[in-house]
């Protein structure tokens, strides 16, 4: 199977979304991952932030175990934690931790904070996979639309600092930059990949969470 796939959330599930994210968004802290020099975030952004995470989320585990049965049950996490508590990872497929990466219909970019992944890594927790979604979102009423599409996927190795001094489709965007061709300033370091540079075939990558193959250790990740 190759990305772009859609998948259009039931009612049910967007409202346990939205439900999640008026949940979870007060208990969350303004700044994450230790960032204490940039914006912080009031309630409302930082809603609107889980509600497409989480969104993308619940279409990343059923487009999997619609498409990929062998890959068994992938459970979420709506559980609401206390503040500075976060969850080891968006998804896991036998043994293989996976980062659910979301931007609202019409972003081009993906970003990887560097402080996430310095987070991760102190906690031994870096995932294996990068997955990407658009979300669907009416600018307008700045409500979501229910659906979401899969772009594709990365590695975590093609993170790391040796791939991407050689790699000139991942750029490192510097805080106060502006993301490429948007005036929106970025309040963090961050790796940054088009869309259509992120890879599109899920089947060779699902085979190997299907057999717990982990082709790289995410020991030897050289953090940016």
């Amino acid at each position: 199977m190759k990305c772009p796939v859609n998948y259009t959330l039931s009612e049910k599930e967007l409202n346990d979304c939205k439900e999640f994210a008026e949940q979870s968004a007060p208990t969350q802290q303004d700044i994450e991952f230790g960032q204490h020099d940039i914006r912080a975030r009031d309630v409302n952004e930082i809603a609107r932030d889980n509600l497409i995470g989480k969104i993308a989320e619940v279409a990343f585990k059923r487009i999997v175990e619609e498409n990929y049965p062998d890959a068994g049950e992938i459970p979420l996490d709506f559980n609401v934690y206390q503040r500075g508590v976060y969850d080891s990872q968006d998804a896991n497929i036998n043994g293989t931790l996976i980062d659910i990466k979301a931007t609202r219909e019409g972003g081009e970019w993906f970003l990887i904070e560097w402080n996430k992944l310095n987070f991760r890594a102190r906690e031994k927790h870096l995932p294996h996979y990068f997955v990407f979604f658009t979300v669907g979102w009416d600018r307008k009423t700045d409500q979501p639309t229910g659906g979401a599409t899969f772009e594709g996927i990365i590695p975590i190795e093609w993170l790391s600092k040796e791939h991407v001094d050689q790699e000139e489709r991942i750029l490192v965007l510097r805080r106060g930059k502006n993301i490429p061709g948007k005036d929106v300033c970025l309040q963090a370091d961050n790796y940054g990949i088009n869309k259509r540079h992120i890879s599109r075939s899920l089947d060779y990558y699902m085979r190997l969470m299907v057999k717990n193959d982990k082709k790289y250790n995410t020991d030897d990740f050289k953090l940016p």
